[in-house]
């Protein structure tokens, strides 16, 4: 019996040589390990993308909160009260449209548009504060060349 080796015309083997096979065979290795490793990763993933938008807003309306009460001369707030004066800020335009648009009519119209300039400045509070926990690294660095001093000295010259 003959065993004959298949040629493709230009005097190649079709057969695979062992050092195209162990090439193949290390890559669908990786690409088994990225995938095995990162699909339990993508829920992660998503989990800490919320905890920082979540963070990130906390920290927008507690700054916003702070700036109110200074200028009302409010000293000495709990930093939790400063949070919620932010968040009254921050969602009251959109509570407002909610109210215009109670009467009916062409004030369905005026609220709509109330609450989608509402439902705006809460979408940039919100992505503000998730790129503040980017770029301080979930606090674990501080952003800035002075941090806090630097808005202190522009108040401070006026």
């Amino acid at each position: 019996m003959v065993v004959r080796k298949s040629h493709n015309g230009k005097g190649q083997s079709n057969l695979m040589t062992p050092v195209k096979r162990s090439r193949y065979l290390a890559a669908l290795g990786l690409l088994l390990i990225v995938v095995i490793i990162g699909i339990p990763l993508v829920p992660l993933f998503w989990m800490v993308v919320f905890a920082g938008t979540i963070f990130g807003f906390a920290c927008i309306t507690y700054t916003i909160g702070k700036i109110a009460a200074e200028k009302k001369g409010w000293k000495d707030k709990s930093p939790y009260i400063l949070a919620l004066i932010g968040l009254v800020v921050i969602e009251i335009i959109a509570f407002l449209g909610n109210l215009a648009m109670l009467p009916g009519g062409p004030f369905i119209a005026i609220g709509g548009v109330i609450k989608v300039i509402g439902f705006i400045i809460s979408y940039v509070a919100w992505m503000i504060g998730f790129g503040g926990v980017i770029l301080t690294r979930f606090g674990a660095k501080s952003f800035g060349n002075n941090g806090d001093q630097g808005i202190r000295q522009v108040k401070s010259e006026k």
